[in-house]
């Protein structure tokens, strides 16, 4: 008999829990980028005319206190193509001041 046999074996892993990794990421042909305030409307009026067109669209939709990061990241890295709405404050952060110097 073989050392081997005498050792302890080790305890079944525990199934894994659900995970947002272990899900796979729905995809999407078209990301659509907009500023929530300026282009919600111009936003959806795109996505229904790229779905006319058979395309898959995301705009997000997320409700104020859920994780908008993560869905706009998954969403992102999932798609095909960007559309950015561009408007008169898109990628403005209002809560950032920036320090300018004289010359």
């Amino acid at each position: 008999a073989s050392s081997a046999s005498t050792l302890p074996q080790p305890e079944p892993a525990a199934p894994a829990t659900p995970s947002l990794e272990a899900t796979p990421l729905q995809t999407f042909d078209v990301f659509v980028s907009f500023r929530f305030r300026e282009a919600w409307q111009p936003s959806l009026a795109l996505k229904a005319a790229l779905e006319k067109q058979g395309c898959t669209v995301f705009v997000c939709d997320v409700e104020p206190g859920d994780d908008i990061a993560t869905r706009i990241i998954d969403a992102m890295t999932s798609s095909t193509l960007c559309v950015i709405m561009g408007t008169t404050t898109y990628g403005y952060k209002p809560n950032v001041v920036i320090a300018r110097t004289m010359s």
